[in-house]
């Protein structure tokens, strides 16, 4: 008798978990309209206004020149 009721409750406690994940998740979420979170992405480079990619690259080279000097 203890067992069938054990088997109740937990059917219970489980058709309750669901009721309440269906109506926590959204329904009208595709998973298909999302990128893949584990493929690498271009790094987008942004630099403040009036800095341009060639001053970046002369600050880097910069930088490595005081690094081998040092």
């Amino acid at each position: 008798m203890t067992e069938r009721t054990a088997n109740t409750y937990l059917k219970r406690v489980l058709d309750e978990g669901e009721m309440t994940r269906a109506k926590l998740t959204d329904q009208n979420v595709s998973i298909l309209n999302y990128p893949d979170p584990l493929t690498s992405r271009p790094q987008l480079q942004r630099y403040p206004q009036g800095v341009t990619s060639e001053m970046d690259v002369r600050w880097c080279r910069m930088i490595e020149e005081s690094k081998k000097r040092a």
